[in-house]
């Protein structure tokens, strides 16, 4: 789970890396590359109370299955993307992808509310030092390998 994290963490930041490259190749208009760099945080936000519902019914497990695959393919239509409408369903994906956060409802369902809070704030505190420090390395790497490469999510 904590892998997980680090990934969400990462697709969080990651934009601002490779954001200016995909802009760049595909020709984007600054109103596109906004839309284009939203795309995640939306589609995260408002599957917010419905991946709630979803572990409510079904557990995590299953949610969280179809929801990983559905952010992998989201990151490697990205990659492939050449042009802003296959782009933006790449990044929905990839906030579909990282929507459902289930290790607060883990902590929430193991420890007290306090705990849990504390825990949880741990949690989002090494994700988000995990982002941080993933730039320089993905900089470098998109540099390198370009930004397809890049955007490969691999598992």
């Amino acid at each position: 789970m904590n892998a997980r994290i680090s990934i969400c963490s990462l697709f969080r930041s990651y934009f601002g890396v490779v954001g200016p490259l995909i802009s760049n190749e595909l020709g984007l208009a600054p109103v596109e590359f906004g839309w284009l760099a939203s795309a995640f945080f939306g589609s995260f936000a408002v599957l917010q109370i419905p991946v709630g519902i979803a572990f409510d019914r079904w557990g995590m497990r299953l949610p969280m299955t179809l929801m990983m695959i559905a952010g992998a393919a989201g990151s490697a239509l990205l990659a492939a993307s050449s042009d802003f409408w296959s782009a933006s369903a790449g990044q929905v994906a990839i906030g579909i992808g990282c929507a459902p956060m289930g290790v607060f409802s883990y902590l929430g369902r193991l420890h007290s509310p306090d705990k849990a809070a504390r825990l949880a704030a741990t949690v989002s505190s090494v994700g988000s030092g995990g982002a941080l420090l993933s730039a320089s390395p993905l900089s470098w790497f998109t540099a390198e390998c370009g930004r397809r490469a890049a955007c490969w999510r691999p598992r």
